[in-house]
């Protein structure tokens, strides 16, 4: 009785988002962001952050999101209603038995059959997840043991595969997998299966992208050595197909960016080596420097650089 306008507008985005979802002219990516934005309409005019219920549309988008960026999934909390970023992680803390690869197929299957032309061009990303381990009783089952291992083991991350398609078609997440202690031969095996999975139900895969991470780079390592291949960034492609005969292995570089300043801080060294290209003087970066710099600061009224602690 108080808020008569949030009513009034949660019933007609509800009304719009039946009318879209049952209407079969739409096309999907339209029918997908009419939803989300009603879906929006509807939980921003909840009453408070507790009173939100998500659908698993919005579940999938949010955790697409986070997947992509976390720092990016923070900053959209301030304009969207999302769930909190420990909503989304308790919701990979229920994921103890992955999907059958039947059912991976049926996902990866029914994404693609909607493709046109060059939008089954795709790249494959991987990426792990921090969760917190548990074990949980559904129905006749325990879940949250991790898949990579014989032994029973509780998962700690998450290994996420998505599949990003070209021109401007969305990604999705083809498999999501409990680990215990990542390894290479895991890895490039479900990669792999996902790979062929794509090219089996028409996809082509040109790209493999990961951060640097060591078992990464073990990955990246084996592919080239299996495939004799010379080049940097691509080797010759592991399965066959009528499209591409070479498959590039690369690191995404909002990680390469990041990895960085990380890596300045915690490399024994701290120093970075590198050289003017032009005069070809070699430098080095000691992190000790700035460090310096801002203890020399932090008593003193004038300060010359904006450094600060973190």
């Amino acid at each position: 009785q108080k808020f008569p306008m949030n009513i009034q507008i949660k019933h007609a985005a509800g009304n719009i988002k039946s009318q879209f979802c049952d209407c079969d002219e739409t096309d999907i990516p339209t029918k997908k962001r009419i939803i989300f934005l009603c879906d929006q309409l509807s939980l921003c005019c909840s009453l408070g952050d507790n009173g939100r219920r998500y659908s698993a549309e919005v579940m999938q988008t949010a955790i697409e999101l986070m997947l992509r960026s976390r720092n990016c999934y923070k900053a959209l909390l301030n304009i969207l209603a999302l769930p909190w970023v420990r909503t989304v992680k308790s919701y990979f803390g229920k994921l103890g038995r992955p999907e059958s690869l039947e059912k991976c197929r049926e996902v990866i299957s029914n994404i693609f059959s909607k493709f046109i032309g060059i939008q089954k061009y795709c790249a494959i990303t991987a990426d792990e997840i921090h969760i917190k381990p548990s074990l949980q009783f559904q129905k006749d089952k325990v879940i949250g043991f991790a898949a990579d291992v014989d032994t029973p083991c509780v998962a700690k991350t998450v290994l996420a595969v998505m599949i990003n398609p070209s021109m401007g078609a969305p990604a999705f997440v083809a498999r999501l997998l409990p680990v215990f202690s990542l390894k290479q031969e895991f890895l490039s095996d479900q990669i792999n299966m996902v790979m062929k999975i794509t090219h089996e139900v028409g996809g082509y895969v040109f790209l493999i992208m990961t951060d640097n991470l060591s078992v990464n780079q073990k990955m990246f390592k084996v592919y080239h050595k299996e495939n004799q291949s010379t080049a940097i960034f691509s080797i010759k492609h592991p399965i066959d197909n009528p499209v591409f005969d070479t498959l590039f292995t690369f690191y995404d570089m909002p990680h390469c960016f990041k990895s960085i300043p990380n890596n300045w801080v915690t490399e024994p060294p701290q120093t970075f080596q590198f050289v003017e290209p032009i005069t070809q003087i070699v430098y080095q970066a000691k992190f000790k420097d700035p460090v310096r710099i801002y203890n020399d600061e932090s008593n003193s009224f004038i300060k010359k650089t904006k450094l600060s602690y973190a």
